[in-house]
């Protein structure tokens, strides 16, 4: 099962070198250009290496502006979790990805999408600064504040849920 039942013309390919985007019949191809110990996370696969799921999601929470509006990255993370991803991976990914604002994101729509239990183990990753982050990075800065996750909760729980309405 992928992460989404969309087409994407978009697509964002890491990179330690300076590469020129370009686009192929109506795609474009953009390169975000990381440090050589930045990119992780691949399938290991013979040709184009493809992000694994847990990489996917996080990059996607990180990075609004390459293309994912946050409700696809909670449905995004509802999917993996129903077909079978589990947790741990997502803990163990976000560990290296040390992003304090990417785990309290990735939290709060565990918790949201399958549950308290569930999203616990990410607590302790959470950082320590006691400031908020914006659920939507690139959302409104005004919204009710969520204290276990420390977040400014931008973008409504329906939003956040409508793919299960939907899809």
């Amino acid at each position: 099962m992928g992460l989404s039942d969309q087409h994407f013309f978009r697509v964002v390919v890491l990179s330690a070198s300076r590469l020129a985007d370009w686009s192929w019949q109506g795609d474009e191809i953009h390169y975000a250009r990381l440090s050589a110990e930045r990119i992780w996370g691949a399938c290991e696969e013979t040709g184009p290496s493809v992000a694994r799921q847990e990489r996917a999601i996080l990059d996607c929470l990180a990075n609004p502006r390459w293309g994912v509006s946050l409700p696809q990255s909670a449905e995004a993370i509802d999917r993996a979790l129903a077909g079978g991803l589990p947790v741990a991976r997502l803990v163990k990914a976000a560990r290296r990805y040390e992003s304090a604002a990417v785990v309290r994101r990735l939290g709060f729509l565990i918790e949201l999408l399958a549950g308290a239990d569930v999203s616990e183990p990410l607590l302790r990753l959470r950082g320590r600064s006691n400031g908020y982050v914006l659920l939507a990075a690139s959302g409104p800065t005004k919204g009710p504040t969520n204290a276990r996750w420390r977040v400014r909760v931008n973008v409504g729980e329906e939003a956040l849920l409508a793919h299960r309405q939907t899809g």
